[in-house]
């Protein structure tokens, strides 16, 4: 028997260049937090992705940019003589180069370039209409059904009655005909990004981002943190106060105008995030999270602690869903609605994408916040189904400390 065939019979029938034998993969608890069969580079070596504290783990950027200091820069500015002649030479730079550096930052006079910025709400959703495409906003009548069923854009699919609701609700407004009415003087666009007074940016869009976030679209949805709220629950018989952190996604942004034909004064938590000069007021559409089902810890922060081993520096979070169907897509009979049916092409280009959109959002839980009460952006990423490379549309994992 020759010696490659002894190899050959020695080798693992079911061991393949692609296929991940670490024992990590047996790590356990949910089966989220391990790659599974697959080889999935942001989920490969857990105990990687807890001590770097996020997907992209020990990202070598941060090295080849000293790289091109210490080696590429210093190699340009010495003569090159033997190696260790050049060497010694290349050191005697990065010497002067640091000292240098450090002088002029405490000695010279550093004056702070801030950019002017035009905060109001950019990038506006557009339709197709008649083969030339037209800004997306709100349509009056109110009243009628037709404008009431009417789904705002297939990157906000919201029906125009819910989008009403939820600005009754922000208005002191009872969600009747009478107080649709009173909203029709104002004027709605819709847009994809908000730069805020204070210059910061938030984006809200699956196609128009400024760059390519991957090789087939431009998608960026922030995900934002609001702070800590409080609700009721029942324990033991009886209601308690909880603090629950505040997370959502952005879906769009608003920006609501001609504010002065408004027949009723707005709540004054509103009236100090108007825009007296512009007679504007922008809010944001967002999609509610909650904490995951499995998770039963919060942090300092009152945020869900994801079970299992990446608890050290991170939160798992799942969408909200609202207490019924949305009576837009889904009617008492639990079927589709003749709207759905009508607008289903903004649900997806195949009959199974607009399926299986549907059950996505049926129990979709929407809210309208101000850009002010928005504290930060969270570093979120959608976790993947078991032993598979597709996206879990559901469950999020939030990264608390990077390194």
């Amino acid at each position: 028997m020759s010696f490659l065939t002894t190899i050959s019979q020695c080798r693992k029938p079911t061991a393949s260049e692609t296929d991940d034998t670490d024992d990590e993969r047996a790590i356990g608890g949910l089966g989220m937090l391990s790659h599974g069969h697959k080889c999935l580079s942001h989920q490969h070596w857990v105990r990687q992705v807890i001590s770097a504290g996020g997907f992209n783990v020990h990202c070598t950027q941060s090295a080849e940019a000293v790289h091109k200091l210490v080696a590429h820069l210093a190699g340009l500015r010495v003569r090159h003589f033997g190696a260790n002649r050049t060497q010694d030479a290349m050191l005697k730079y990065l010497c002067h180069y640091k000292v240098f550096e450090d002088i002029k930052r405490h000695i010279l006079p550093t004056r702070e370039r801030r950019r002017a910025t035009h905060h109001g709400v950019y990038v506006p959703l557009r339709c197709k209409y008649q083969n030339s495409w037209v800004d997306t906003v709100m349509t009056a009548p109110y009243h009628t059904a037709a404008a009431q069923q009417r789904i705002v854009h297939r990157e906000a699919r919201i029906a125009q009655v819910e989008l009403l609701d939820l600005l009754c609700e922000k208005l002191g407004l009872a969600p009747t005909l009478q107080s649709y009415g009173l909203l029709e003087p104002l004027i709605i666009r819709f847009g994809h990004k908000c730069v805020r007074e204070d210059g910061k940016v938030f984006w809200g869009t699956d196609s128009r981002y400024t760059f390519d976030t991957d090789s087939q679209n431009r998608r960026r949805r922030d995900m934002l943190f609001l702070g800590v709220g409080t609700r009721n629950v029942q324990l033991n018989g009886a209601e308690v106060e909880v603090h629950e952190a505040l997370c959502c996604q952005t879906v769009c942004f608003l920006e609501i105008s001609n504010l002065i034909a408004l027949r009723f004064p707005m709540p004054e938590v509103l009236t100090s995030c108007v825009d007296t000069d512009n007679d504007r007021l922008i809010l944001a559409l967002v999609r509610w999270l909650e904490p995951h089902a499995t998770v039963n810890e919060r942090d300092l922060q009152h945020r869900p602690i994801c079970p299992g081993p990446l608890h050290i520096n991170h939160c798992l979070w799942r969408y909200a869903r609202s207490r019924r169907e949305r009576r837009v897509l889904y009617t008492r009979t639990g079927t589709p609605t003749v709207s759905f049916n009508r607008q289903s092409s903004l649900f997806g280009s195949t009959p199974v994408e607009q399926r299986e959109r549907l059950q996505q959002e049926k129990n979709a839980y929407y809210g309208l916040i101000t850009t002010h009460s928005i504290d930060s952006i969270a570093n979120m990423c959608a976790c993947f189904n078991a032993g598979t490379s597709t996206p879990d549309s559901n469950t999020w994992l939030q990264t608390v400390a990077l390194v």
